[in-house]
This record gives structure tokens, sequence and C-alpha cells, in this order.
């Protein structure tokens, strides 16, 4: 009976993890809420660190969040919202045809946190446009 309860626990599937659950939906729970655990509950992937997570959540198709702070919204209205009230000038605003609404240039290819990071110091220091290189 012993080997029986031991068969029903479930591992946490992230890698270096050791913890074990009761259930798959406790597993899954432990890892959205575990800060040392980079898991996008959405699409159920495990990620190896935060930047890598966003990374994911900014090019997935499934997510509509802030490429800088990685806060998720429920519609493009609403990121759009939070990008004129919270990070005005930072970066530009797609609307739902795609159209780029604000007059600064499109963010870097490369979705990388520290570029989009020294992007936007760029561009909170400077009204010049930004440049790579």
């Amino acid at each position: 009976m012993a080997e029986e309860a031991v068969a029903n626990k479930v591992k946490c599937t992230y890698i270096g993890c050791k913890l074990v659950f009761k259930s798959e939906k406790e597993m899954k729970h432990h890892k959205k809420f575990d800060s040392e655990h980079a898991y996008c509950d959405e699409c159920e992937e495990d990620f190896e660190d935060e930047e890598r997570l966003l990374i994911h959540k900014i090019k997935s198709v499934k997510h509509i969040v802030c490429p800088v702070c990685g806060i998720d919204f429920g519609s493009d209205g609403g990121r759009n919202s939070h990008i004129r009230q919270v990070r005005p000038s930072t970066y530009p605003v797609a609307d739902s045809t795609n159209i780029i609404t604000a007059e600064e240039p499109p963010l870097p290819a490369d979705y990388s946190l520290p570029r989009l990071q020294n992007y936007i110091q760029i561009r909170q220091r400077s009204d010049e446009p930004y440049r790579e290189g």
C-alpha cells in the first residue's frame, strides 16, 4: 500500500526541482508561482530563466505582453494603454492593423531583454531616433 501512495505522487518537471505533489494540478500551480521557476502556464512550457520566458511571451501569438516588464494583458488595447500611460515615448505601439502609431522607430528585431533595456535607456535620454550599433 505504501508503494501505491508513492506511485500516485507527481514530481515537479522543472529541471533541478525535487518537489513532489499529490496531483498534476498542484505541481503546475507550484511551477506557476515559484520564483525559482520560469514557467509559462498558458503553453505549459518550462524555460531556463525569466529572460527566455519573456522572449517566449513576446514572440508567441498566444500572449499579449509588455515587452519591457512582461505583464500579461487580456487584449491588445490593454497592453497599448499600458504602454501609453506607463511607458510613453519608450517604444512604438502597433494598433490592431499593425500600423505603428507612435513617431518612434520600430523595436530592434532581436527581442533579448538586455537589448530592449538598452533601447529604452537610449530613448529616455535622447530625442534622437534609435540606431543600433
